[in-house]
């Protein structure tokens, strides 16, 4: 093999190696999207579960990690949110129902917008192969 074909080998498998580094983390970032989705729906269905409480009723209080404690949780017209940056405002429940749709639609556009580019990397990736393959016969 010539060195000029060589090279242009040495560049195409590069390619490749670069490729499969970018599918690994757009793959990464798909999958904390869809965990992401999971937390919103059970957002949801715990924000559901509020309006049927009762005046005391007794609950599992998550305290993270898979550790939860007994407690009572009363009735309340609004639950705190989280908004980032350590800033936390009271909001009724069915104001968290609308933010979490907005976040939930953000969500699946972004989960669009990953698979469109893992797409075309696995595109991308496919002719280079080709490419490759056809090298090695010459």
């Amino acid at each position: 093999m010539e060195e000029a074909s060589e090279e242009k080998l040495k560049e195409k498998i590069a390619i490749m190696r670069y490729i499969e580094t970018q599918l690994g983390a757009a793959q990464q970032q798909m999958l904390n999207l869809e965990r992401a989705l999971i937390e919103i729906n059970t957002t949801r269905f715990a924000l559901a579960s509020i309006k049927d409480l009762g005046k005391d009723t007794a609950s599992l209080l998550p305290l993270g990690s898979g550790v939860f404690a007994r407690g009572i949780l009363t009735k309340q017209e609004k639950v705190l949110m989280d908004i980032g940056s350590g800033v936390i405002v009271e909001k009724t429940p069915e104001e968290i129902l609308k933010l979490l749709e907005t976040k939930e639609a953000n969500v699946r556009n972004d989960i669009n917008n990953i698979q469109q580019f893992i797409n075309s990397l696995e595109k991308q990736y496919s002719e280079i192969g080709t490419e490759l393959r056809k090298m090695a016969k010459k």
